[in-house]
């Protein structure tokens, strides 16, 4: 299964990566991201509240102590933002293709529990940094490719710090159901998904679907409903 190792040191080369990687979208769904809005308003729109609710975050989380802060965060106002089932499809490539409706179905909600597994690990590794992240950060947009007819755009990221240096991230949206949804993350020619579609695709290759979502299923407690 997906080493988590290589998933936190791939988000947290930079802090910055954590915090705008991560965070920068996090927000509830709004008319701010709306698809009638520039893909780099939108993006500007979610940057600005996810700022306001890290800082809140981190707060409680200094006071409180509590770990599932994190886990909360992310799955309130950072998944909304993400298409998680095109993602999925990303990492199951081919295989996606000859499973079935229940087996995608599956395989995108164990996707799902797990990046939320691997986001909190890592956001929770590096409170100290984010800390520092949200109060010193100056962030800069640049739209890089909007095709109106196919509603698909790039905005690229920079998030600067005077403590913790800068980070350049490369987001892919697409229009779905009329907002704007984030299906692609790159930073420093880093793919986010990359190391979880590799590992996902030497399981398949060694063995089959079924078994691969099970265990899935399985690491992150969600239940087995294979027919």
């Amino acid at each position: 299964m997906t080493n988590p190792d290589w998933f936190v040191i791939a988000l947290s080369r930079a802090p910055m990566l954590m915090a705008a990687g991560l965070l920068m979208f996090s927000l509830l769904v709004s008319a701010q991201a709306s698809a009638s809005d520039r893909p780099d308003t939108a993006v500007r729109a979610m940057i600005s509240v996810a700022l306001r609710e890290l800082k809140r975050w981190l707060a409680r989380l200094r006071s409180e102590g509590d770990a599932v802060l994190t886990r909360q965060l992310i799955e309130r106002i950072t998944l909304p933002h993400l298409d998680l089932t095109r993602m999925a499809r990303y990492v199951l490539g081919s295989y996606w293709q000859s499973a079935t409706p229940s087996q995608c179905e599956r395989f995108r909600r164990a996707f799902r529990a797990h990046l939320l597994q691997l986001c909190s690990r890592a956001m929770a590794k590096h409170a100290t940094e984010l800390t520092q992240f949200v109060h010193d950060v100056r962030v800069h947009y640049r739209l890089a490719r909007y095709d109106v007819a196919r509603r698909t755009a790039t905005v690229q990221v920079i998030a600067v710090t005077q403590s913790l240096g800068w980070v350049q991230l490369e987001l892919q949206l697409h229009d779905h159901d009329g907002s704007w949804k984030i299906y692609e993350i790159t930073s420093s020619g880093i793919n986010i998904l990359v190391g979880i579609r590799s590992d996902l695709q030497a399981q398949l290759r060694c063995g089959d679907l079924e078994t691969v979502i099970r265990r899935l299923e399985h690491r992150v407690g969600l239940p087995n409903h294979s027919p």
